[in-house]
């Protein structure tokens, strides 16, 4: 994150104006990918068929 983030800066995709710091953005990003890695490997989980034993 911290080499894309000057890169998307200087793309004009993000603001230098930010009211937060880069390791807030960072954390944030961290989070949210930690919250859908978990919802995926509890929809993996779910959908999983139940194996049929003959």
């Amino acid at each position: 994150m911290y080499i894309v983030y000057p890169v998307w800066q200087r793309m004009g995709l993000v603001s230098s104006e930010s009211t937060l710091s880069t390791i807030a953005i960072v954390a944030m990003m961290v989070g949210f990918a930690l919250i859908l890695y978990l919802y995926q490997l509890w929809q993996e989980e779910v959908l999983e068929q139940p194996k049929v034993n003959k």
